[in-house]
C-alpha cells in the first residue's frame, strides 16, 4: 500500500499536532511556515517512506511500537538528538535510529529531508544485530556506497510504489534492504559487510560469529577460536579486555532472542522448551536461568497476558 500525505500553514500544523495528541510535542519558529510532507509505502514486512519537513522542535513522549526499529537516513539538513543524557548531532549522510516512536527529544533548525525505513527488530535481530533501546545513531562514521544503495533502493521503491499501488512488491526487494542495513550496521563496527570474519580485532571478527550463529547451540568458545584460527586463550584474553567473557555473549544475544519470541504474539502457542531449541539453549532450565541473569525476568512474565 502506499500512502501520501501533505500539510501547510497553520492549519496543517494543527492537524498535525492535533493528531500527536499527548504522545509528544511538536514547536515551529513559525506556524504559518509549517510543511510537511510524506510518501510511505510497504515493502513486505518492512515500510519504506521519506519525509520532508520544515524547521521544527519535538519533545520525547511516550514510545510507541517498541518492536520496530526506525531508521531515518537524513538526506538533507541535521538533526539534533537528545536522548536524556547526551546530545547527538546528526548530519547528511547519517542514520537516526529509534527503536520504536517517540523516543527521543530531536530538532531540526534547518528542515529535514529523510529516508525513513520501518522494519521489525526481531528481522534483525535474526541477523545478529544487538539493538540497544538507547542508541541514536545507525551505520558508519560518514556516508559509504552502501549509504547510497540503501537510499537508491528506497526511493525506487517509493516511485515505482507511487506509479503502481497495487505491484507487489518483489520478495528481492525487502531482502536487499534488510541486507543494506545489516552491511551498515558492520560497517559501523569496522569491519566489511561482505568479509567481517577477515578483517578487525580478534574481539570484533568473534563477534560476527556470535551474532551471526547465536542460535545454533553448537557455537562454543571453542568453535569460535577453531573457525578464527586463534588458540582458546587468546579468544578469551580479547575478550577479557572488553570486560566480559565468550560465553557470555552467546548467552545474552540468545536471551535476548528467546525474549523477543516470547513477547511474539506468532510464538503464543510456541513452548518454553521450543523457543528455548530456536534460541540456542540447550534446555527450558537453560534458557530460565539465562534470562533472569541477563534480564531479571522469567519466561511467563514475558509472555503477553
Amino acid at each position: 500500500m502506499y500512502r501520501k500525505i501533505e500539510l501547510r500553514g497553520r492549519q496543517g500544523f494543527e492537524a498535525m499536532a492535533s493528531d500527536a495528541g499527548n504522545r509528544t510535542e511538536l514547536s515551529v519558529p513559525d506556524v504559518t511556515q509549517f510543511r510537511f510532507r510524506m510518501e510511505i509505502c510497504n515493502v513486505g514486512a518492512i515500510s519504506v517512506g521519506r519525509v520532508q519537513m520544515s524547521p521544527h522542535r519535538a519533545l520525547a513522549g511516550v514510545v510507541e511500537d517498541g518492536e520496530v526499529a526506525n531508521l531515518f537516513l537524513m538526506l538533507t539538513g541535521e538533526r539534533v538528538v537528545d536522548d536524556g543524557t547526551t546530545r547527538v548531532h546528526v548530519k547528511s549522510g547519517r542514520i537516526v535510529l529509534q527503536v520504536g516512536w517517540n523516543r527521543y527529544e530531536a530538532a531540526d533548525a534547518d528542515g529535514s529531508d529523510l529516508l525513513l525505513v520501518r522494519i521489525p527488530r526481531h528481522r534483525l535481530e535474526e541477523r545478529g544485530l544487538d539493538l540497544e533501546e538507547t542508541a541514536v545513531t545507525f551505520g558508519p562514521a560518514k556516508p559509504t556506497m552502501s549509504t547510497h544503495a540503501l537510499n537508491a533502493v528506497g526511493m525506487a521503491m517509493l516511485r515505482e510504489r507511487g506509479r503502481h499501488n497495487t505491484t507487489a512488491a518483489p520478495r528481492g526487494v525487502e531482502n536487499a534492504l534488510i541486507e543494506l542495513v545489516v552491511g551498515l550496521h558492520h560497517e559501523s563496527l569496522g569491519y566489511g559487510a561482505d568479509s567481517g570474519e577477515l578483517c578487525g580485532s580478534a574481539y570484533t571478527r568473534a563477534l560476527t560469529l556470535v551474532r551471526a550463529h547465536h542460535s545454533d547451540p553448537r557455537l562454543t568458545p571453542t568453535v569460535i577460536a577453531e573457525r578464527l584460527q586463534m588458540s582458546l586463550r587468546s579468544l578469551q584474553r580479547a575478550f577479557a579486555a572488553h570486560d566480559t567473557t565468550v560465553a557470555s555473549q552467546i548467552r545474552r544475544l540468545r536471551a535476548h532472542r528467546a525474549a523477543v519470541l516470547l513477547q511474539e504474539p506468532a510464538y503464543a502457542r510456541t513452548t518454553v522448551a521450543e523457543i528455548a531449541a530456536i534460541a540456542g539453549f540447550a534446555s527450558s532450565a537453560e534458557l530460565r536461568r539465562a534470562l533472569r541473569a541477563v534480564r531479571g525476568v522469567s519466561p511467563s512474565e514475558l509472555r503477553p497476558h
